[in-house]
């Protein structure tokens, strides 16, 4: 009996679980992590995908790509989104970039969305 009548408790306070759904779904997520905290997490990710194609040279470091995630960190806050790119991307048709500082830019996103997986000697760009 116990078991029922918890499995159904939000019928008896319908209203009260409407609003918390409501206020859910209508409040801004938080974000508690700093620009450092996200521009590493970003980095990391970038990392671990550069990784599975086999791009990671083996003298990566990630201090020496942080400040290209910074950099796009700030420009997106002045209002314009930014995205670090790769210049030859990880798996081109032709050509195959490595995950590194030289091979990194920042560019805006739309950008970056046009350019796709071309290689920008080509005039992907």
């Amino acid at each position: 009996m116990r078991i029922k009548d918890s499995k159904y408790s939000w019928v008896n306070d319908l209203d009260r679980s409407q609003h918390r759904s409501r206020y859910l779904y209508r409040s801004p997520p938080v974000s508690n992590l700093s620009l450092q905290a996200k521009a590493k997490s970003n980095i990391w990710t970038a990392y671990k995908r550069a990784a599975s194609l086999n791009s990671v040279p083996t003298w990566y470091s990630a201090e020496s790509v942080l400040p290209k995630y910074l950099i796009a960190h700030e420009k997106t806050r002045d209002g314009v989104k930014h995205s670090v790119d790769h210049y030859y991307p990880l798996n081109g048709p032709t050509v195959s970039g490595l995950h590194c500082d030289d091979n990194l830019q920042v560019i805006t996103l739309g950008d970056n969305i046009r350019k796709g997986n071309k290689n920008p000697d080509d005039g992907a760009i």
